[in-house]
């Protein structure tokens, strides 16, 4: 999978500009692979790319230790969680969630067992808990007037580039186009997602459906036979992934638009709720093999 991604990834950069990729090397946005494969790309044109050392700016933030950081509010979903991170980093406040992995990983009972905590460094907790306060009291919502004088900034992101954001690859647009002019419920068959099943959905970071399957697989497969597990529950899957994919993406640009965030606010918090997690794929795989031998061990 990582090889076929790797050549999927030389493919597209082929078709950028030496500038274009330059870009995108500087955004700090490519995973680790993309950055190597975009290195070599430019490499191949006789350009060598070098990164630029980090301001001492950046490594004060990063050297902050730990116990340093206050909790200034917790969340039952990190949706909630994401807004307030946004509100705060465009105030200039540098934030932390270290729990934001337990509310993609187990959504369904973050809720019930814990919360996401939204941190930041001591000396910016006041600032931070006046933030919090103002959110809280409606100061940051907009009146008519300024919704009129906004409305040419936020209308600059349109539905299909917050999409596009989200998804990362453009070919996303052409999937949903249906379901983007609300023409039609269908979005597409999917074989990657009935061939790999959860690996697919954690890939693509939605992890509560990957359980489901994973829990689905556990139940039926071994009842079912190989015809009828591929007929009855993979093809299915196949058949729901694009849908299930466009309405957490779509779910995710309504809550990040509502936070009434700048453009560039928005494109990253976009970036980091969607794209693509190699390691949740072999997280993925793994978790099936052992859920296989321990189930295997029971029903002997």
């Amino acid at each position: 999978m990582t090889q076929n991604f790797r050549q999927e990834l030389a493919e597209k950069f082929k078709d950028d500009t030496s500038d274009e990729l330059l870009d995108k090397l500087r955004s700090g946005n490519l995973i680790a692979l993309a950055q190597e494969v975009a290195k070599e790309e430019l490499k191949s044109r006789g350009i060598e790319y070098i990164a630029p050392a980090p301001s001492q700016e950046d490594d004060s933030q990063d050297q902050v230790p730990w116990d340093e950081f206050e909790t200034i509010a917790t969340f039952a979903s990190t949706t909630d969680a994401h807004i307030l991170q946004g509100q705060l980093e465009a105030e200039g406040i540098p934030v932390l969630m270290p729990d934001s992995h337990l509310g993609v990983a187990n959504s369904f009972l973050l809720s019930t067992f814990s919360s996401i905590r939204v941190q930041v460094p001591k000396s910016f907790a006041a600032q931070a808990t006046e933030v919090v306060r103002a959110i809280q009291e409606g100061k940051f919502a907009l009146d008519e007037t300024e919704q009129a004088d906004s409305s040419i900034e936020q209308s600059s992101l349109s539905k299909e580039e917050a999409l596009v954001a989200f998804s990362q690859d453009p070919i996303w647009l052409k999937i949903w186009q249906r379901r983007i002019n609300k023409s039609g419920m269908w979005a597409g068959f999917n074989p990657f997602a009935a061939v790999f099943g959860t690996s697919w959905f954690f890939y693509r970071k939605m992890y509560g459906w990957g359980l489901i399957l994973l829990v689905v697989d556990w139940l039926v497969g071994s009842s079912l036979g190989a015809w009828g597990f591929w007929l009855l529950v993979r093809v299915p899957f196949g058949f729901l992934a694009n849908i299930a994919y466009f309405k957490k993406a779509e779910k995710a640009v309504v809550a990040v638009q509502a936070a009434q965030v700048s453009k560039d606010a928005m494109v990253q918090q976009l970036k980091r709720q969607g794209g693509i997690s190699v390691p949740g794929f072999f997280f993925g795989m793994a978790f099936k093999v052992a859920s296989l031998l321990m189930f295997s061990s029971l029903w002997r």
